[in-house]
């Protein structure tokens, strides 16, 4: 019997370019080998519970929207590191929180309190982060800053949530 067999379960769990085999018998995972499965193991998890296209395109939006609402009253020196923050908190948690409304749209049921879910829990969340993101030192006008997603999150995560479970429902069942 050959020393790697395929093992289905844990191929699936590793994702796409992961190590697929894994050893069988006396044979002992290297630290490397140990490491490779962790690696792809969170890669799996991140593109399960992040939308990374809406992350990027979110943190450019609201970064520019942030700068030139700082930059009108306060200068460039002040909006930068504004528009910074919060580019970059968007990138990396606006992506979570679009997906977290994705699965709040399709799971719950019936259709309308999974749609009212995906508005509300992600929504919240959304602004109460933003809002405290920039009341931290820097922000020279937190509230104005936080606007921008007191406006857009609820509308936004209502037609995407619309859309997602309008998707679900025109799906095959498999």
């Amino acid at each position: 019997m050959s020393r790697w067999r395929r093992d289905v379960s844990l191929t699936h769990s590793v994702g796409e370019g992961g190590m697929g085999r894994v050893p069988v018998g006396p044979h002992r995972p290297s630290a490397h080998e140990m490491e490779m499965l962790d690696l792809g193991a969170a890669w799996g998890f991140m593109k399960r519970h992040i939308d990374f296209g809406m992350a990027w395109k979110g943190a450019l939006f609201l970064g520019v929207v942030v700068f030139g609402i700082n930059y009108v009253e306060h200068g460039a020196l002040a909006a930068l590191p504004a528009a910074l923050k919060q580019a970059t908190y968007t990138y990396f948690v606006a992506g979570f929180i679009t997906r977290l409304g994705e699965n709040l749209a399709v799971r719950i049921d019936p259709m309308p309190l999974g749609i009212a879910a995906a508005v509300l829990v992600p929504s919240s969340i959304a602004i109460s982060l933003t809002y405290g993101l920039h009341s931290m030192r820097g922000t020279p006008e937190p509230f104005y800053s936080t606007l921008p997603t007191i406006i857009a999150a609820p509308p936004a995560f209502l037609v995407w949530g619309w859309l997602k479970r309008r998707g679900r429902e025109e799906a095959p069942e498999q």
